[in-house]
Order: C-alpha cells, then structure tokens, then sequence
C-alpha cells in the first residue's frame, strides 16, 4: 500500500525522502544534502550507494539484472523488513508491505534493494 510522505518532503528529490523517511524525523542531521545530488536531484546507484550508507545501518544491497526484475506489488508481498529501493527512475522506502512515495510506483520494476539492519 502507498503512504504519502510528510509535507516536510515536498520539493526534495526521491532519494532525499526515501532516505528521509527510512531515518526518521529524529535525526536532524537528515536535512544535508548528498554529495553527487545534481540539480534534478537524481543519484546515480553509486552515490545512493554512499548516501544511504552515510546515514543508515545497511545488512545488505541487492541488484536485480534485467529480465529478473520484479514489479514493486509483487516485491511487497509477504515483505516483512525494511529497505530503500530503487525502482527504475524513482527511490522509495518500504517498511513490510508498505512503500511511501508521491507517486503510484506499483507496477514499476525494482532495480536495486539496500535492506536496512533492524
């Protein structure tokens, strides 16, 4: 099911709420933005790799190749960790079932997972 992100979030690049809303409004430190963060405010997977890293507890990264790609539903069936992950073009949160995002994101692919250690 899709949450919203909190009105803080509005404005701020997919990658700066995913891990934003993975951090919690807690650490007030989360209001930095990334090295690499270009005007569009698009990371590549290898400086989302270093931001996510910088901020969050990472148990494991998990790459999808091509034609292996699930779609985000059936990604978030059964889930019962928590993860940022990278769909293609967009990052989201998910927390079990659960992903939070501005936009419908359920029928795009999931590249990339960083699963986050509890």
């Amino acid at each position: 099911m899709r949450i919203t992100p909190k009105s803080i979030y509005n404005g701020f690049p997919c990658s700066f709420v995913a891990v934003g809303c993975a951090v919690g409004e807690k650490n007030k430190d989360l209001m930095r933005l990334a090295n690499g963060l270009k005007d569009d405010g698009y990371l590549s997977l290898d400086n989302m790799n270093r931001y996510i890293r910088s901020l969050l507890p990472i148990q494991k990264k998990e790459y999808f190749k091509r034609g292996t790609r699930p779609l985000l539903k059936d990604f978030l069936e059964g889930n019962k960790k928590r993860a940022v992950v990278c769909l293609l073009g967009h990052y989201v949160y998910i927390d079990k079932e659960d992903y939070w995002s501005f936009f419908k994101n359920e029928y795009d692919e999931v590249v990339c997972v960083w699963w986050i250690k509890d």
